[in-house]
């Protein structure tokens, strides 16, 4: 349960409350370290960029001006898995991920399969952090039309691997 309303949380983190930085983990850090995960392919990258995130919304908390505080703080992932791999001197490349009889672990070797990173992104949002088109386009500065179509071009794509594993 968590004791701090979520429009004063990020007010809180700028204020110095260390129970409310650790309420935004538990609430968030998952999500944040899957859709890192999408971006940089990388377990140990997406650990760091979110350990990097939440130093950022420490230190940015204060210009927090309102609107869906997810979108805002999944915006600060966003930038500072780019920034991750701009800084990076050679392209990133995905750890070994070894197939699994799980279902969902085999959702994601399949999801860590796609080569373009904006579709990574796009599925995870939506599917597996439950984001609506509109969210998806506002976080990846893109028109929800694209986004739309993205989404369902993915969708035949994975629908063609399942059938064929």
């Amino acid at each position: 349960m968590f004791l701090i309303n979520e429009s004063k949380t990020l007010r809180a983190i700028a204020a110095g409350n260390t129970a409310a930085l650790r309420q935004l983990y538990e609430k968030y850090g998952k999500e944040m370290y899957k859709y890192a995960l999408s971006i940089v392919k990388n377990h140990q990258s997406a650990e760091d960029i979110v350990h990097d995130s939440f130093v950022c919304i420490m230190e940015k908390a204060n210009t927090y001006n309102g609107g869906k505080e997810k979108n805002w703080i999944m915006r600060i992932v966003h930038n500072v898995s780019i920034d991750y791999i701009k800084c990076a001197s050679r392209e990133i490349s995905s750890e070994h991920i070894p197939s699994s009889k799980n279902k969902e672990d085999r959702f994601y070797d399949i999801i860590h399969s796609i080569p373009d990173t904006i579709d990574r992104q796009i599925i995870i949002l939506r599917i597996d952090a439950g984001y609506k088109i509109k969210e998806i386009a506002e976080l990846l500065e893109v028109s929800p039309n694209a986004v739309s179509k993205r989404y369902r071009r993915i969708l035949k794509k994975l629908e063609n691997v399942l059938k064929n594993t």
